[in-house]
């Protein structure tokens, strides 16, 4: 089992490096991995602005390859878990996108 490589940075197309794709073979048939680093953002409206974009166009992108295979999502997604309060007040300002903000998404529990 090789595994192919996926160029789904460029399918992204901005800032594609911050996303990678790898098929692998399984006995079930081929599996796309990807894996993403979503940017993080504080509060100017530059940092916010790209993130907002990046998400954008990565939604696209994810839509765009959904019926091709079974997909595995995972990497550093830059969210909070619902309810999260910064530990220390003055990070409130820097808030992330909670888990079910970004891209409509369901993420699992952490463990």
């Amino acid at each position: 089992m090789v595994p192919k490589s996926c160029r789904f940075g460029d399918t992204i197309g901005y800032l594609p490096s911050r996303a990678v794709a790898v098929t692998l073979l399984a006995s079930s048939g081929p599996v796309r991995v990807i894996g993403l680093y979503v940017p993080s953002r504080d509060a100017s409206v530059e940092k916010t602005e790209r993130k907002r974009k990046w998400l954008a166009a990565c939604d696209v992108a994810l839509t765009s390859i959904a019926a091709e295979m079974p997909a595995v999502v995972a990497g550093d997604l830059n969210i909070l878990e619902p309810g999260h309060q910064p530990r220390y007040p003055f990070f409130a300002y820097l808030h992330q996108p909670r888990q079910d903000q970004v891209l409509g998404m369901q993420f699992p529990a952490s463990v």
